[in-house]
């Protein structure tokens, strides 16, 4: 069984997807925090390096965007002021500015469409021949446009693949549209944030169904359902306890945050990350699931070989990734675990690669992703232990005292209440969050007060209340 839950109640958006009762993605927007990839803006050229071929370019942004046409497949003669149609491919990041590209691609559910681009290209997942051959009978009369067929298309018919091909084609006519009639530093159009990627890569006839906390985007979904005919069950949630704790799924969550995660069987997976890689560990740990040693290792390791896959997508790991499975004489076992790993890597719908076993009997795979791993939202260098630990972040802080007064709010016998922090965490609190505090005691006459104690550790806070 498929399932989603949408969450839009605090000031971030959640979506996660469930498979067999457990968490295997897991998607988070901070409202803030803004994703700008795939973004299209209007923008200027504002300077032009000696080799012009790199670019800055106002989009609007706190800094301009960098463009380099070295890579661009279709050059451009730019000159300083002049208007410009980029789409971003990197966020800005520390003191740099966006990434941005004319290489633009705008992304659907099964196919993705190059503007700039002749190539037609086909996933290469797709390895059965008849489906090849029939993908290309499709798209054969395409000429002016690239197109990158996605691995979900082998499953799905002539006629909606043609439909979704004419929406994306109206879509980029779209964008060329606003862009003409736009000032400089307008945002034409954008296609990441998390409710884009549900309808675009989520919600299909695999889902069985969707909870949402929100009234607006269950309208959405709804409409949306209707519209393409989909058989989901559209569940809107009215509790008013934090959905994934309701529903028991914030321990996966933490689970995943951990570097140690217990498997099933009482055997366990480590997971490291460094600069360089990721490093997964399989131990067998207080298994007892089997007769011998030999039967031990060989379901631990393909106990392993089904998890890994699931905490790769809900962790958002990438690049070089190594795993250590426990040493198998074996070379017919050694085969099925690897089968097995690879059919559920299947799963993912970032891409990954798996090179075979080493000379050290270690598995390497290496995994594209995008956005930020599930830690980035969750965790943050402990400044006391010289970064060689973990203390909750700031936003898991923000929220969780969002939950705990949402909880107090319930007491009818309130008339006050006091939020204690360092200044630096108080005074964020105060400025950014005062609105959404006093929405949830919006029913109710109640003092809201915010002070400051030094005394107090890097997002710790506590919470007084009075009768």
């Amino acid at each position: 069984m498929k399932s989603l839950i949408l969450s839009a109640k605090e000031y971030i958006i959640r979506l996660a997807l469930i498979e067999d009762g457990k968490i295997s993605e897991f998607l988070i927007e901070d409202k803030k925090d803004q994703d700008y990839t795939g973004n299209f803006y209007k923008g200027k050229v504002e300077d032009v390096l000696e080799n012009k071929e790199n670019f800055f370019i106002n989009i609007g942004l706190e800094k301009n965007a960098f463009l380099n046409l070295g890579k661009i497949k279709k050059k451009q003669d730019l000159h300083k002021d002049a208007d410009i149609l980029v789409q971003v491919e990197k966020n800005p990041r520390d003191e740099k500015g966006a990434s941005v590209t004319l290489d633009y691609s705008i992304a659907g559910k099964n196919i993705v469409l190059l503007p700039n681009s002749r190539n037609i290209s086909i996933s290469n997942k797709i390895k059965n021949e008849k489906d090849i051959d029939r993908l290309k009978a499709i798209f054969s009369k395409v000429k002016d446009v690239g197109l990158i067929i996605r691995t979900s298309a082998s499953t799905v018919n002539e006629n909606e693949l043609q439909k979704e091909y004419l929406e994306l084609l109206e879509k980029w006519n779209k964008i060329l549209e606003i862009y003409s009639k736009s000032k400089v530093g307008t945002l034409i159009f954008s296609q990441n944030s998390i409710i884009d990627r549900l309808f675009r890569n989520y919600l299909d006839e695999s889902v069985d169904e969707l909870i949402v906390d929100d009234e607006e985007n269950f309208n959405k979904i709804k409409e949306y359902v209707l519209q393409k005919d989909l058989k989901i069950k559209i569940n809107r949630y009215f509790n008013e306890r934090d959905i994934f704790e309701f529903y028991s799924y914030n321990i996966d969550i933490e689970n995943a945050l951990r570097k140690k995660l217990w498997l099933e069987s009482g055997a366990y997976l480590v997971i490291e990350k460094t600069e360089a890689l990721v490093s997964i560990d399989v131990n067998t740990g207080r298994s007892l699931e089997a007769k011998n040693l030999k039967e031990l290792i060989f379901k631990t390791n393909l106990e392993a070989a089904k998890e890994i896959p699931r905490q790769l997508r809900l962790r958002n790991l990438a690049g070089i990734i190594i795993i250590d499975f426990i040493d198998m004489k074996s070379e017919l076992e050694r085969k099925e675990v690897l089968k097995v790993l690879k059919e559920n890597l299947k799963k993912d719908s970032e891409k990954t690669e798996v090179i075979n076993y080493s000379s050290l009997n270690l598995v390497q795979l290496t995994r594209q992703r995008r956005g930020k791993e599930l830690a980035a939202y969750y965790l943050e260098e402990c400044p006391y232990c010289n970064g060689t630990g973990n203390i909750i972040s700031e936003d898991r802080a923000i929220l969780n005292l969002l939950k705990e007064l949402t909880v107090i709010s319930s007491d009818v016998d309130i008339s006050g209440v006091e939020v204690i922090a360092k200044k630096e965490f108080s005074k964020k609190i105060k400025q950014e969050f005062s609105k959404y505090i006093e929405k949830i005691f919006e029913k109710r006459s109640v003092e809201i007060k915010f002070s400051e104690n030094s005394s107090y550790l890097v997002n710790q806070y506590k919470i007084n209340i009075w009768k």
